[in-house]
């Protein structure tokens, strides 16, 4: 047999290769080379702390607010009128409504701003009004609905004096800036001999700007048909007053 002889030492360029466990391919796949050491539950990362937005549950927050009878619908159409309001709230099929007031939010200008006050009659009423329309769309708006307490005080820009029925009261436009309400209850009466001076329970005028030389002025009237014939025959005639010969455009309108 041979065998080396004591005097033959291998040279340093040769490798000698090393068979370990840890150090080959199987053996990393496998998991070998990691520290195979105790973890506690804690360490673990929870995945299940970060949901998808998908998996989360939609849970609105509970109100704490008092129930009222009042609330305000906002984003509404100007084009809105009284029987719009009776049908969300379903009662337009029904003999007795649940709503007992509806007052129409105006500027200083007694212009609409897409804003309507209801009263109902009792709270229960106010609360299945606003859960019936809490996302629902008119004319292509979303309504906005908050709730007031009873006690709430209605805006300095609503007059406390004007009958708030719809219907009842007009607006005219067009008058002279400095005329007295007598002046506008002769001419009345003068250019539409069939009207009577007790016709209008109130004249209130309105605010405007100060760069425009006119007046504008809310007419209340008894009833329905009053208004609308009066707007007939003021709406696009001139106001026969003797103010240097300079005639006035009159424009009138029925308010809701």
């Amino acid at each position: 047999m041979f065998r080396l002889s004591p005097l033959f030492v291998r040279p340093k360029w040769v490798l000698t290769p090393v068979f370990s466990s840890k150090s080959s391919f199987a053996a990393k796949l496998r998991g070998d080379s990691l520290p195979q050491k105790p973890f506690k539950p804690s360490e673990m990362a929870k995945k299940w702390e970060k949901m998808p937005e998908g998996l989360r549950a939609s849970i609105p927050p509970v109100s704490t607010r008092k129930s009222t009878n009042l609330i305000e619908i906002k984003n509404l159409p100007y084009t809105v009128i009284p029987r719009d309001i009776k049908m969300l709230a379903g009662d337009t099929s029904k003999n007795v409504s649940s709503i007992s007031e509806i007052t129409f939010v105006r500027n200083n200008y007694y212009q609409p701003t897409g804003s309507v006050m209801i009263r109902f009659h009792t709270d229960k009423d106010a609360d299945r009004f606003m859960t019936k329309n809490s996302m629902t769309s008119f004319c292509g708006h979303k309504l906005d609905i908050v709730t007031h307490s009873k006690s709430y005080v209605f805006p300095k820009r609503l007059p406390p004096h004007i009958r708030r029925d719809p219907g009842n009261c007009i607006i005219v436009s067009g008058f002279p800036l400095n005329i007295a309400i007598d002046s506008i209850k002769e001419t009345l009466v003068s250019d539409f001999p069939g009207i009577s001076n007790t016709l209008c329970e109130q004249f209130i005028p309105l605010y405007v700007s100060g760069a425009v030389p006119i007046s504008k002025w809310i007419l209340v009237f008894k009833t329905k048909q009053e208004a609308y014939q009066m707007v007939r025959k003021l709406h696009n005639t001139y106001f026969r007053g003797d103010l240097n010969g300079k005639k006035y455009l009159l424009k009138a309108r029925v308010v809701y």
